[in-house]
């Protein structure tokens, strides 16, 4: 999965029924390549792509189930990696700086 698509489905789970508009200011992608992104995970049954609650003229992203376990499994990827990064340190004090 790219780097945009985990990035996509991180600003879904951070905020829910998130409006495209506002997900694509956010990640300060250009319009085409977030409509990739959004087309690839739907595709693969991660995100379903609706008409918003907050504002009939745009659509809003929501995780699916399958969505939502591989954003579980992401983080955990990303805390175990931190915490080998910090266990890697010599020291307490190099620890809490970083």
């Amino acid at each position: 999965m790219s780097p945009v698509d985990l990035g996509l489905i991180n600003e879904v789970t951070n905020n829910p029924d998130p409006i495209i508009k506002e997900i694509k200011e956010k990640l300060d992608i250009p319009p085409s390549t977030l409509t990739s992104s959004i087309n690839r995970l739907e595709k693969k049954g991660l995100i379903r792509c609706m008409i918003s609650t907050k504002d009939r003229r745009s659509y809003e992203l929501q995780l699916t189930d399958k969505g939502e376990e591989i954003q579980s499994e992401h983080l955990k990827v990303d805390r175990m990696a931190a915490r080998k990064l910090l266990e890697s340190l010599d020291s307490n004090e190099e620890r809490k700086k970083n």
